[in-house]
């Protein structure tokens, strides 16, 4: 079930912005906790999604 104020489109791309953050920094960067990350164009769909990502690591956020 999607949220009735999204489109399909936008409903579709919650789930890939939140895959490829997770394989960025698990995945390819491997960070661990308290490993240092900075995310440039936090304001965008995946660096937004990357920001929750990195502090669920937890990793500290620059």
């Amino acid at each position: 079930m999607k949220p009735s104020n999204l489109s399909l489109e936008e409903a579709a791309a919650i789930p890939l912005v939140g895959l490829t953050s997770y394989q960025a920094l698990h995945d390819i960067l491997a960070v661990k906790p308290n490993d240092k990350v900075l995310i440039q164009a936090g304001a965008g769909g995946v660096g937004s999604m990357a920001i929750q990502v990195a502090w669920l690591l937890p990793a500290w956020l620059f």
